[in-house]
């Protein structure tokens, strides 16, 4: 992997995105096309002074934009599950925060008609994530309180929720991605994918180090398995927010660094 000490820089999503490509972060056409189309300044917020570095950058509320080869080592792991023509899918992305990935799953996800449910237990997040769809897309693809119609047909939907209690309200989903660092392997997400779904997620080891991990999940006990059964394949190591409660969250000291790869 290549290192992140520097902080590389540039002027345009464009160069970040041509960056991104060059160090192999981005590999897959799909990808570049929806992270161009995407202007990571209308995530990162106004007050942002360097939208387009590729590290993380701060958005409130103790969290981060996550750094963008984060952004695109998500979706080109996630793509080819959820880009299968046939059925459109159900996408989970927990942590939504700046609401970037969401927007992105969703504009990556085979439609008319995919839904991407982004999970967020802080509301001045979620405002911060509406306001950043409405300055990406306009005031029109708004549908409802907190869900929005893409370019493409599908729809993006902010929820208020903990998720180390999300049960997903009865629904399973193809993919999801959580974009804080879980002490162990969140079992209430897993149970959520269907058979043959997919997952990232960063996750703590013994040592209080992070690796990103891909699973999926390998048995067909639906949403009520207490015990979902699951395969696992590490990534490479990252820095990460911890998952935890609102409280927490707000009332900690947030290194800028948290949301990216070492």
């Amino acid at each position: 992997m290549f290192s992140l000490r520097s902080r590389p820089t540039f002027g345009s999503n464009s160069e970040l995105l041509a960056h991104l490509r060059r160090c192999g972060r981005v590999n897959s056409r799909a990808v570049a096309d929806v992270m161009a189309s995407l202007d990571r300044a209308n995530f990162a917020g106004p007050r942002c002074v360097d939208p387009y570095a590729d590290c993380p950058a701060p958005i409130g509320s103790n969290a981060t934009i996550s750094a963008p080869h984060m952004h695109a080592a998500a979706l080109e792991d996630l793509a080819p599950h959820i880009m299968t023509p046939g059925r459109p899918p159900h996408i989970l992305d927990v942590g939504s925060g700046s609401g970037y990935l969401t927007a992105a799953l969703g504009l990556l996800a085979a439609g008319p008609g995919a839904e991407v449910v982004g999970v967020e237990h802080i509301r001045e997040l979620i405002d911060h994530a509406d306001q950043a769809m409405e300055r990406q897309f306009g005031p029109d693809a708004r549908i409802g309180s907190h869900t929005w119609r893409l370019p493409n047909g599908n729809t993006v939907t902010f929820v208020e929720a903990d998720a180390r209690t999300y049960e997903g309200h009865g629904a399973q989903f193809d993919a999801f991605h959580v974009g804080a660092a879980c002490a162990d392997f969140p079992a209430n997400l897993i149970r959520l994918l269907r058979r043959g779904g997919i997952g990232v997620v960063p996750v703590n080891d013994d040592s209080g180090a992070q690796m990103f991990w891909r699973v999926e999940r390998t048995d067909a006990g639906g949403p009520h398995a207490q015990r979902p059964q699951f395969s696992r394949q590490p990534q490479f190591g990252v820095i990460y927010v911890p998952l935890t409660s609102k409280a927490a969250q707000v009332g900690r000291t947030s290194p800028i660094g948290e949301g990216q790869g070492i």
